[in-house]
């Protein structure tokens, strides 16, 4: 039996996984898949990531949210990047704010427009490139206005800890899912969350793009969501993937006893 449309879900369904042998899915149920071209969401999130490197800084053309790579969030964490550089149709930081990445929080000093001209050869160099023309070299790939963004690390990522902890009472217990009920609630794809915690328990390091295929839904959906329960402390990211936490072993316990 294969899944004729959008809609139909075949709980015999083999795919390869992360190891290239066969397995057969878990039987989780079917959720809805929302009208989004999925080669055009793959496509923009590689335009969005091939020609940038050290300080320039992107985002994802969804979320609008900065990434910044394992390399330069090291250095940022030594000290020896303090500015980042990108490209924006809008502002994607505020001076006074923070971002949450895979290597600890970034805090963000300062957010200002500069011009071409305005780039020297020290700014390159705390952005981690060689000179200015090597710098606007990797800022070619649109025309919209330059940010300079002065940037420090503000510290671990307090997820870590909270991941970590799976002592929990029924009053803990209780609010967790109670924030899960309360995402539930909040999308329009309908009760999601154990469904999603189920699928990475059964299916633990393997490939985002296969565990969004069998989700139906594309990478550029799939991980959006996926973060909403790693800001409870719920999953941990791997190379290739997620599995629960502790702490998300517990709460799925918990919610298959309901």
């Amino acid at each position: 039996m294969r899944i004729a449309a959008r809609g139909i879900w075949n709980p015999e369904r083999r795919m390869a996984d992360s190891t290239g042998t066969q397995a057969s899915l878990p039987a989780t149920p079917w959720l809805p898949r929302r009208q989004t071209s999925r080669s055009s969401g793959r496509y923009a999130l590689f335009r969005a990531s091939h020609s940038c490197r050290q300080g320039c800084l992107r985002s994802s053309p969804l979320t609008n949210a900065m990434l910044i790579k394992d390399n330069v969030i090291e250095k940022i964490k030594l000290g020896e990047i303090t500015l980042l550089f990108r490209r924006w149709a809008r502002p994607g930081a505020k001076a006074g704010g923070s971002q949450m990445t895979q290597g600890g929080v970034i805090g963000i000093d300062a957010v200002d427009v500069v011009a071409e001209s305005d780039i020297t050869d020290l700014d390159a160099r705390y952005a981690g490139y060689a000179s200015a023309t090597d710098l606007l070299e990797h800022l070619n790939y649109r025309d919209d206005p330059i940010y300079k963004i002065r940037v420090y690390f503000k510290g671990e990522d307090p997820r870590i800890a909270l991941r970590e902890n799976d002592e929990l009472d029924d009053g803990e217990l209780n609010e967790i899912i109670a924030k899960l009920e309360k995402l539930d609630k909040n999308s329009k794809r309908g009760s999601w969350t154990q469904s999603y915690l189920q699928v990475i328990a059964d299916m633990p390091n393997t490939h985002s793009s296969l565990l969004a295929d069998y989700l139906g839904l594309s990478i550029p959906e799939f991980k959006p969501w996926v973060r909403k329960l790693k800001a409870l402390g719920l999953t941990e990211s791997l190379h290739p993937g997620y599995k629960l936490s502790p702490r998300g072993e517990k709460v799925l316990e918990a919610l298959r006893g309901r």
